[in-house]
């Protein structure tokens, strides 16, 4: 789901049940005009954070992260607005892999 005009404050957040603890690729397919910031959060711990370039069009970032086996909120939290978001992906394959 494309969601524009994110702002400072804003926030998407996912429950997730995780079968088995692995390593997870978070991308995101996002769009700016200044810098900005956005933390991940685990259960309200922070994971990562995303700093969201200036990008003049649309541009895919990637993070890994870790997530044990249970059920989990999984929150993106806006530090600084200014983006639009075209689409996220967690996934346990590494971006840009080609299944055969």
């Amino acid at each position: 789901m494309n969601v524009a005009y994110i702002d400072t404050g804003d926030w998407i957040e996912y429950n997730l049940d995780v079968a088995e603890g692995q390593e997870f690729y978070v991308s995101l397919r996002i769009a700016g005009t200044q810098t900005g910031y956005m933390q991940l959060m685990l259960n309200e711990r922070q994971l990562t954070q995303f700093t969201i370039p200036g990008t003049g069009g649309w541009q895919n970032i990637d993070q890994q992260i870790s997530i044990p086996v249970g059920r989990h909120s999984l929150r993106f939290m806006v530090v600084k607005g200014g983006f639009n978001l075209n689409w996220l992906e967690v996934s346990t394959e590494k971006p840009g892999t080609v299944k055969v």
